[in-house]
């Protein structure tokens, strides 16, 4: 029976990618002006519970550098006990009944990620994640953003090449300090800007 779900899953996996890539078509966005404004955003974790524990303890930093967002974490619900949550982050659980014999979320989950409106999605995978990157898809958010992998590229319009040799946390850290640079980039051009109009 496991054999057979796994190949059902590799089968969908295939044939929702060459659907979707038909079907997608990506917004060009400044992406610095555009995290400047993020009020929601939804991250992806790995499901294994020791990637789980990396991904959510970068959480810290990505708080600091949007300190005005709502995050989101959408997990399993055998991982959800590892979290320790307060009013900026909130936990999206799902459990296996949600997810299709195929490997594709179901409606009810699909329209839990949908009714957010989220306006960034993270995803923390290495390796391409079909739920993630379902889900990533489903939410519409305008700036989808993920490690680099040929998989993904119709659906993410923001990615990041990891280095190898760097620990999980090293790469999700590299994340943080990448996109930190474009929202200090932008507020530096914003404080010129006032500065050059007080004259």
């Amino acid at each position: 029976m496991t054999m057979l779900k796994d190949l059902a899953k590799k089968f969908t996996a295939r044939a929702y990618l060459a659907y979707a890539r038909r079907r997608d078509r990506t917004d060009i966005i400044d992406v610095g002006e555009y995290l400047s404004r993020i009020a929601t955003a939804l991250i992806l974790p790995p499901e294994q519970p020791e990637n789980f524990k990396a991904a959510i303890r970068i959480l810290e930093g990505l708080r600091q550098h949007f300190a005005q967002t709502q995050f989101y974490l959408l997990t399993p619900k055998t991982c959800a006990e590892m979290m320790s949550l307060d009013e900026n982050v909130r936990l999206i659980s799902y459990g296996l009944d949600e997810i299709g014999f195929h490997g594709l979320p179901k409606d009810k989950l699909q329209q839990a990620i949908r009714s957010r409106h989220f306006d960034m999605v993270i995803d923390l995978n290495l390796e391409f994640n079909l739920i993630a990157t379902f889900l990533c898809r489903t939410s519409e958010a305008k700036l989808r953003i993920c490690f680099v992998h040929p998989s993904r590229d119709p659906f993410y319009n923001f990615q990041m090449r990891a280095i190898d040799s760097n620990s999980l946390e090293q790469k999700y850290q590299s994340l943080v300090n990448y996109l930190a640079v474009f929202t200090n980039n932008l507020t530096s051009r914003k404080a010129m800007a006032e500065s050059m109009s007080a004259f």
